[in-house]
């Protein structure tokens, strides 16, 4: 069975660091778009959803530092479990699959190198990012007269995989990202009325990878027509 077309939006701040902190990243991004789910079984459904969006990425090299700025179009599908553990509290295994490309202007870097004020031009790219997560959901529930507020925690592992030239550059020297890191969130959503639903969360996705450290901070919003 089908769900009503919905409409989403996500707002999205990460930081990546690399290599003890010469290389840091700050991105903030903005998603819009519509997804729809369906029922696989009693206790399984399929999301899918596509998206366009903008963001803003500071890099911080060493020394010099820039601003960046790039459009973003994007695709995603998940399998959801949904398991009751005891009343009102669940378990939820999700497997999922994204893909992004990202299209970023020219930017520059300035600052200091060996002692006297430098400029270097860093040329705009395509990257295409395929991403495989698999991840496990504690949640519960709490209810109010008018709303439902779910509290979760959630821990999962992530594959990623750049391209470039037809190759998966990931974790070779040539990406900020690893090919494998662990990921572990909290958050919360909830429903409001019969339509609307808010989630926040907060994510450590650094897990089980030296001279790494990557954080996020989501706020979704969704509306079901």
């Amino acid at each position: 069975m089908a769900s009503p077309l919905v409409a989403w939006f996500r707002f999205t701040r990460s930081r990546n660091e690399n290599y003890w902190g010469y290389l840091k990243q700050d991105s903030n991004g903005v998603l819009i778009g519509p997804y729809a789910s369906f029922r696989l079984a009693d206790n399984w459904t399929l999301f899918g959803s596509v998206s366009v969006g903008v963001e803003k990425d500071d890099y911080r090299v060493v020394t010099v530092s820039g601003s960046s700025d790039s459009m973003l179009y994007a695709f995603a599908m998940n399998a959801q479990g949904q398991y009751e553990l005891a009343t009102d509290v669940f378990a939820r295994p999700k497997l999922g699959i994204s893909y992004q490309h990202k299209r970023m202007d020219d930017y520059k870097l300035s600052g200091l190198i060996a002692g006297t004020n430098q400029q270097v031009k860093v040329g705009g790219a395509n990257t295409d990012t395929a991403i495989a997560e698999a991840t496990m959901e504690l949640n519960w529930l709490e209810r109010t007269s008018t709303s439902v507020f779910m509290p979760y925690v959630e821990a999962g592992v992530r594959y990623n995989c750049d391209w470039q030239n037809g190759h998966c550059i990931t974790g070779d020297g040539y990406s900020n990202q690893p090919r494998w890191q662990g990921l572990a969130r909290v958050g919360g959503r909830a429903l409001i009325g019969k339509a609307t639903q808010v989630e926040l969360s907060a994510s450590y996705q650094g897990l089980g990878v030296q001279k790494y450290d990557a954080w996020e901070a989501t706020l979704f919003f969704s509306h079901s027509f």
